[in-house]
């Protein structure tokens, strides 16, 4: 029987450059290669509606007092959750969806993938984070299967939801289709002269992403004696950062620019302050670089021996880090060949598209059983 899955993405009509926009693309690819139907839930209705939230979000957070509003009962279900009609539906045979919750139980089955383990790197993050991840209790029940990214985040779901902990199930990564392995050839080529040494920034959000304290901690690495080149790759979307004129910059590049940008370099580096999984630390796994990471929970433990975890509010860590890497280019290299393979196994388009059938799979059974014992 062939698979029909609906998204509910809605279109936002804010930003081309949207995460929903760019990852249900990605899910199509998916249902192309492996003979789904994917198509996205069509509803200018709520199109509208999720723009229209989005718009009073970013200006009531901008008012410090009325902040509050957007963690009551009434927003949090509003931003959250939606009333789904048959008609809608089209005879989909699966609804899969990242963020939104349906109001109401389905006749089909309900995959819901999310993340539920705050993050950050100060308490203040952590608790923001926290109340934007925050969901309606009386309707989470309405999902068949709850698609998480990690441990932590299944731990967190059970804490939260216990009744809800058994439909819990991991898949460590975004499907990817666009991201291949660095030719083992071309990751020894590379990895043949190290001098100087290339480290890459990539971020839109290049504050929020803590591109500032790293120019003054490769500065002082250079400083030490090093060779270091830096790259950055950033449209500045959360203010403009002034470069020094050592650093190589580009505004914007496409998908696979940016990976041959990647497979040229040693080191990515991501001192981010707010960062749930970190797409762009797995892509750079891939071709074959080490890790510039945070040191808090609980991405530290995502990338933990991908490279060296730093504490992303101090310049002179991230500077000691990327000095401890860089003076030992033999555990440097070992650590790049390693994340490839860390890659292939863990994190592969392959590996990961066949979780989402198998998910798709399993949803199907287990609403076809809850049917007949019902």
């Amino acid at each position: 029987m062939s698979i029909k899955v609906i998204c509910l993405f809605p279109r936002w009509y804010l930003s081309k450059n949207a995460t929903d926009t760019s990852y249900y693309s990605d899910i199509e690819v998916l249902g192309e290669r492996f003979g789904i139907d994917v198509v996205k839930i069509k509803s200018l209705k709520l199109d509208l509606l999720r723009n229209g939230i989005l718009i009073f979000s970013y200006f009531i957070y901008r008012i410090p007092f009325l902040r509050s509003i957007l963690h009551n009962e009434w927003f949090i279900r509003l931003r959250s959750s939606i009333t789904l009609k048959s008609s809608q539906l089209n005879q989909a045979n699966v609804v899969f969806s990242n963020f939104l919750l349906s109001k109401k139980p389905l006749e089909v089955p309900f995959i819901f993938e999310y993340d539920f383990v705050e993050y950050g790197a100060t308490p203040e993050i952590r608790n923001k984070i926290a109340k934007n991840l925050k969901l309606p209790d009386d309707i989470i029940k309405y999902t068949d299967l709850i698609v998480v990214r990690s441990n932590e985040s299944l731990e967190r779901l059970s804490k939260l939801y216990p009744e809800q902990a058994h439909k819990g199930r991991i898949v460590p990564s975004h499907y990817m289709p666009y991201v291949e392995p660095i030719d083992i050839e071309e990751l020894k080529g590379k990895w043949k002269s190290i001098k100087p040494i290339r480290i890459l920034f990539v971020g839109r959000l290049a504050k929020l992403k803590g591109m500032e304290r790293l120019i003054k901690a490769v500065g002082d690495a250079r400083l030490s004696g090093l060779e270091i080149n830096l790259t950055v790759i950033s449209n500045f979307a959360g203010g403009k950062i002034s470069l020094p004129k050592w650093i190589w910059y580009y505004k914007s590049l496409s998908r696979t620019r940016v990976l041959e940008v990647m497979r040229e370099s040693h080191i990515i580096a991501l001192p981010t302050f707010q960062e749930s999984v970190a797409k762009v630390l797995v892509e750079g796994m891939a071709q074959g670089c080490a890790l510039i990471y945070p040191d808090w929970y609980p991405i530290c433990n995502y990338y933990k021996d991908c490279g060296k975890a730093v504490n992303v509010l101090s310049a002179e860590s991230i500077s000691a880090g990327i000095i401890e890497l860089c003076r030992n280019s033999e555990k440097l290299r070992e650590i790049a060949h390693n994340n490839r393979e860390i890659f292939i196994n863990k994190y592969y388009h392959r590996k990961i598209g066949q979780k989402y059938v198998q998910l798709f799979e399993e949803a199907l059974y287990l609403k076809s059983n809850t049917k007949k014992s019902a």
